[in-house]
């Protein structure tokens, strides 16, 4: 009965795995992190499961296994650019915050008393 189940065989495992790559790319793009950790998680057990039935691609596998590819490169690249530019603000908060510190004056207290009076 289990191996009558469509999503035990490795071109339907691949095909759920190319679509959630899909969807990932979809919520990076719309800034929802959350559903992105969620969405990789999935393809992580898809990818166990993969792995679990000694899969070996044929054609129409591979050209599948190359979208995949392709997508989760992109998603790295945009992860990767997005890192950048988060350095690259703390960078400038950084150097900010120490050039704020360099206007800072120790305030010596009044001056009630004039020493040439």
């Amino acid at each position: 009965m289990g191996s009558d189940n469509p999503q035990n065989t490795p071109l339907d495992l691949l095909k759920a795995w190319l679509n959630l790559s899909r969807l990932q790319a979809q919520a990076l793009t719309d800034g929802d992190f959350d559903k992105l950790e969620q969405l990789i998680a999935t393809g992580a057990a898809i990818q166990a499961r993969l792995e679990q039935c000694a899969f070996a691609p044929v054609a129409d596998e591979k050209v599948i296994l190359r979208e995949i590819d392709t997508i989760q490169q992109q998603i790295l690249d945009e992860l990767s650019k997005g890192s950048q530019e988060i350095n690259s603000q703390l960078s400038s908060l950084r150097h900010n915050i120490n050039a704020i510190g360099g206007y800072r004056t120790q305030a010596s207290g009044p001056s009630f008393l004039n020493k040439r009076t």
